[in-house]
């Protein structure tokens, strides 16, 4: 019962974790022969035109927050051990955690995508799959995952996550100004539509751990949304968060 605990507790920090070795591709604005510079600025335009494997064609994650990859993973006899190796002391690791820990992630899967020069200039259409997610974890949340049962109680309150997921048709044009030498304008109109939301909080968490039993108080609030047509709410709901999941529509210029 104590290895299970301690396993199912690592687990979910290593996941939240693991993704932080990617970055969003930035850095690819700066590459004439990148595709997606559009994306970045909608007056980037493309001396070829492309069509991109559905699913395949490009993938942006990005991670954020105060909770650094080197707080969960130590080094272990010259190998790469989770913190809940008993060789890494408890002192050792929380040490290195806060009191409140953050991580996000913005995830863009692009599912069909193409560009073709048309119109006068750069005509781009992107189908995208797009997800954000939020967490929240209190220090006492990673000592329970190091400690396992202890026969103590550890209190998890604030521990909280939201998440959003959307669909997003984007249509781009480009295209540069006869008149003014060097300039040129674009603009993105996006279409979203709303897939999945959810919002949890732990306003009061107290988990007792013991060889022979477990006993959990809690005081939650959490709403959940899939498409338009169902949704589910416990002990409270946000309209802000209901909002997300309507369709809407962005424009952007860039120059």
């Amino acid at each position: 019962m104590k290895n299970i605990s301690r396993l199912l507790l690592a687990s979910t920090m290593s996941l939240a974790a693991a993704g932080m070795s990617a970055q969003t591709t930035n850095s690819g604005y700066f590459l004439d022969r990148y595709s997606y510079r559009y994306q970045m600025n909608p007056a980037m335009g493309n001396d070829h035109n492309f069509v991109a494997m559905p699913a395949l064609g490009n993938l942006n994650l990005a991670m954020r927050g105060n909770l650094h990859v080197s707080s969960l993973l130590y080094n272990v006899d010259g190998r790469t051990s989770l913190f809940t190796n008993p060789n890494v002391s408890a002192a050792e690791v929380m040490k290195n955690i806060h009191d409140y820990n953050k991580l996000g992630a913005n995830i863009k899967l692009n599912i069909l995508s193409g560009g073709f020069k048309v119109w006068g200039g750069y005509n781009t259409i992107s189908i995208n799959a797009v997800a954000n997610v939020n967490v929240g974890v209190p220090g006492s949340f990673i000592s329970l995952a190091k400690e396992g049962i202890s026969n103590r109680t550890y209190s998890i309150k604030n521990l909280g996550a939201s998440a959003m997921g959307y669909g997003e048709l984007a249509l781009g044009h480009s295209r540069d100004i006869s008149q003014v030498p060097g300039l040129r304008v674009g603009a993105n109109v996006k279409f979203l539509i709303g897939v999945a939301n959810i919002d949890a909080h732990f306003k009061e968490a107290y988990l007792t751990l013991g060889e022979d039993s477990w006993t959990a108080t809690t005081n939650a609030d959490v709403y959940a949304k899939i498409s338009a047509d169902s949704n589910m709410s416990v002990t409270s709901t946000k309209q802000a968060a209901a909002n997300m999941c309507r369709g809407r529509i962005l424009t952007e210029t860039g120059a």
